[in-house]
């Protein structure tokens, strides 16, 4: 529905009744509105528009579902081929010895092993001094010095 508002210069004569009536701006009344065509139209927008976003929507969760199956996968390789091997040690041709870190261990128990009877912190201290930190990772190679090993 559209209404429009005439002002008294532009009505036509037949739209003054009153003397009253002339001084004022006249209200007419359209019926009507949209028409069918274009309520159908906007309908059709609007369903593509849903469409859309259901199918970006689905994309996304089919990225996320990926992205954590590789995840999954990653996790369950191992990272280098010794890591399902237990820790073994290995003469160096300098007389230091390699350790290989098994799953759940740690240097504060690499050190315990190696010398049962001593202070386990210097050990760890010179074991993550010749081995380039603390942090060490299920697989890695530790050198254990020679005169630790003896």
């Amino acid at each position: 529905m559209v209404a429009l508002l005439h002002p008294p210069a532009l009505r036509q004569p037949a739209l003054r009744s009153t003397a009253r009536s002339a001084d004022r701006a006249h209200l007419v009344l359209i019926e009507g509105g949209r028409s069918k065509s274009n309520r159908l139209a906007a309908t059709a927008i609007a369903q593509r528009s849903q469409q859309r976003l259901v199918a970006a929507l689905a994309m996304v969760a089919v990225f996320l579902l990926l992205g954590l199956i590789l995840l999954r996968v990653a996790q369950a390789v191992p990272t280098s081929i010794d890591a399902g091997s237990p820790a073994v040690a290995t003469p160096m041709s300098t007389g230091d010895l390699v350790h290989v870190v098994a799953d759940g261990e740690t240097l504060w128990a690499i050190a315990r092993s190696i010398a049962p009877d001593a202070d386990p912190r210097p050990i760890v201290d010179l074991l993550a001094e010749r081995n380039g930190g603390t942090a060490i990772q299920i697989g890695q190679r530790l050198v254990i010095p020679a005169e630790l090993a003896g």
